[in-house]
């Protein structure tokens, strides 16, 4: 099942008080690609997943709180390159300069 978000501000993104997020994620290795996911303890808005040579199933999302989010990665990266290597950035990191 995929969910379409359609989410509007009646201001600006930079006027939103929005919590710092905690953001968790797990990896698993399955066959020849990695599902990763994704949660957070609050609305986390724009998240990104950044890794170089790799392709996503999704890599540009908003998550609510505490509805984890499942993205699949394929990539020649070991798993423990992969997790050294990912960055999981979202709208408030993008405040803190």
């Amino acid at each position: 099942d995929e969910k379409i978000d359609n989410i509007y501000n009646l201001i600006e993104n930079k006027h939103l008080k929005l919590h710092e997020p905690h953001i968790n994620y797990e990896i698993e290795e399955i066959d020849d690609r990695y599902k990763l996911v994704v949660s957070s303890d609050t609305f986390t808005k724009y998240v990104e997943i950044d890794l170089d040579d790799a392709s996503f199933s999704d890599n540009y999302f908003h998550l609510e709180k505490n509805n984890p989010k499942t993205i699949y990665i394929k990539t020649n990266l070991s798993k423990e390159e992969l997790i050294n290597k990912i960055k999981i950035n979202n709208l408030v990191d993008s405040y803190k300069g």
